[in-house]
């Protein structure tokens, strides 16, 4: 609908053009130029700092040189809401155009209810969540962390185990750690994101190799109360880590269930 009205403006503009009368307000036609303008640099910007298609610098390389913090954004191609934002300017005016034809009030506003039910229909997720047969449910262990930071009102400090950053291209696994934190919202050390601090990964990667005597050093250095061996990890690594921790007495291992453990460290 928005391109539909936006088509019919261009139409409309060009016509009166060719035949020169009945030419737009000035103010109307400063709105068309912003709705165009929007589109351009939205695009423009979206493309982000370099185009490999053009094999040339965009207009972003260049404002990161003046202001060097937006070097630093990612997602770019969210500017793509101002290629949005200029479309719904100039469909407005488009039904703007085609409500100026009608002699009867009544007329404009079925219309204008018509376009916006279709427009609706069009953008309206229909299927939210994506899968509905997956329901998310706190875990066990979740709940034990809750319990224990409400007895001992205090915030520990957690890592989860396994780490799905070195399982996963895009590890969605991860976020749903975060997820059953709000629940407790003890200080967990995973953490799912579009920007990771410095040094992030360096500590994920030492912390994945656990059990070793890096990772122990790390996580005496990072002062982590627990570690929660989720239901998701290996079976051999949960054997190992949990050997590890009663050959070198590292702490206290609680069975959470079957599967999942909390092991409160001594370090």
């Amino acid at each position: 609908i928005p391109l539909l009205l936006s088509v019919y403006l261009s139409a409309f503009l060009c016509l009166k053009m060719i035949k020169r009368q009945d030419r737009f307000g000035y103010h109307d036609l400063r709105l068309v130029w912003m709705g165009m303008s929007l589109c351009v640099i939205g695009y423009l910007l979206s493309k982000g700092f370099v185009s490999k298609a053009w094999d040339m610098k965009l207009p972003l390389y260049y404002i990161s040189k003046i202001v060097p913090f937006i070097a630093g954004m990612r997602a770019t191609q969210r500017f793509s809401l101002m290629i949005y934002f200029g479309i719904m300017l100039l469909s407005s005016l488009g039904l703007q155009v085609l409500l100026k034809k009608s002699k009867f009030k009544s007329f404009d506003v079925i219309i204008t209810i018509i376009c916006c039910i279709i427009y609706i229909v069009e953008v309206y997720p229909f299927h939210f969540p994506p899968d509905p047969h997956q329901h998310f449910s706190y875990s066990k262990l979740d709940r034990k962390i809750a319990e224990i930071q409400k007895r001992d009102d205090s915030s520990p400090v957690i890592l989860y185990l396994p780490i799905f950053y070195f399982q996963q291209s895009y590890a969605v696994k991860e976020a749903t750690y975060m997820l059953g934190s709000t629940l407790h919202w003890a200080l967990i050390l995973n953490g799912f994101s579009g920007e990771l601090p410095k040094g992030f990964m360096e500590n994920m990667k030492i912390l994945n190799t656990f059990p070793s005597d890096d990772a122990v050093r790390l996580l005496r250095k990072m002062k982590v109360n627990y570690l929660a061996l989720d239901r998701r990890l290996s079976s051999a690594k949960r054997s190992d880590i949990l050997n590890y921790i009663s050959l070198y007495r590292l702490g206290d291992v609680i069975r959470v269930s079957g599967n999942e453990h909390l092991v409160k460290l001594n370090l």
